[in-house]
């Protein structure tokens, strides 16, 4: 799953160019998903190095399923007192730290700079994916809600000069970049059977495979 989502988001960097679009310059820089570390070797490069995965609570509900509004319940109540649930699903921020990799010349530092610099104003004209975009990903195609992406916030590092000694490196400018996928731990085609008790309008819920 998570090398799909790299493959998304390669694929979101580059959808305008790929469209015709006037694109901003990425200098024909690689696109990569490795660890930046002192064997990293590809110049000019754009690196996206997950570092972080974790549950974002903010979505956390206290149940499984999505629950029926009052005037759903009654309708189904009049039907046979049977209604489907929606399983919930977990989201999960998946975080990014975006650097780039110029040539070694009297200028790498400038080309760095503009680089990142494009790289930031492209990615920031997207708070979620394009429509088009997920469609030609199955994975996340049918993805409720739409993959939610948040930029330049703070990283979720300690302590940033820590991180470049683990990886035997020199400080780089970076950008933060999460997505946040909805992950279903529950099959969506289970059967979920909802019995409505019409005095009360109370809901029972039992599992059917």
């Amino acid at each position: 799953m998570i090398d799909q989502l790299d493959n998304l988001i390669n694929h979101l960097l580059t959808y305008r160019e790929s469209k015709g679009k006037q694109a901003l310059t990425f200098r024909g820089a690689t696109i990569s998903f490795a660890t930046p570390d002192e064997d990293f070797n590809l110049k000019p490069a754009i690196n996206f190095f997950l570092y972080d995965i974790r549950e974002n609570l903010s979505f956390r509900t206290s149940g499984q399923y999505s629950m029926p509004s009052r005037a759903d319940r009654e309708a189904a109540s009049k039907k046979g007192q049977t209604i489907s649930l929606k399983p919930l699903p977990l989201h999960v921020d998946f975080s990014y730290l975006i650097t780039v990799w110029g040539n070694d010349n009297a200028t790498k530092a400038k080309e760095e700079h503009q680089l990142l610099g494009n790289v930031m104003l492209e990615l920031a004209r997207y708070p979620s994916f394009p429509e088009e975009v997920l469609q030609q990903h199955p994975l996340f195609a049918t993805a409720e809600p739409v993959p939610k992406i948040t930029m330049l916030d703070a990283p979720r590092l300690q302590n940033i000069g820590e991180f470049w000694s683990a990886m035997k490196g020199k400080p780089k400018p970076m950008l933060h970049y999460t997505v946040t996928l909805p992950i279903y731990l529950l099959d969506k085609d289970l059967q979920v059977e909802v019995d409505l008790i019409p005095e009360e309008m109370d809901i029972v819920v039992s599992l059917k495979k």
